[in-house]
C-alpha cells in the first residue's frame, strides 16, 4: 500500500492528468488538491458507515492538507 504522502500525490496527479482527456478545461494543482480532498472526505464517510478503521485515509488528507 502507498504511504499517505504518496496517495495524496498520486490522487492530485490523477486529477490534474483525468482532466486533460476527458475533455476538461486542465484545472491547476490547488483545484485538483481541492478535488483530493472531497474524493478522500467520501471515502472516509462510506468507511464510517461500514464502521471501517479511517486511520490511512485521515493520513491522507491531512497530507493533502499540508500541500
Amino acid at each position: 500500500m502507498e504511504t499517505a504522502k504518496d496517495k495524496a500525490k498520486s490522487l492530485v496527479d490523477r486529477f490534474m492528468e483525468d482532466t486533460k482527456y476527458f475533455g476538461a478545461t486542465y484545472i491547476g494543482e490547488l483545484t485538483a488538491i481541492e478535488c483530493a480532498k472531497i474524493a478522500v472526505d467520501e471515502i472516509i464517510k462510506e468507511l464510517q458507515l461500514w464502521l471501517r478503521s479511517t486511520d490511512y485515509w485521515q493520513e491522507v488528507k491531512n497530507e493533502l492538507n499540508k500541500m
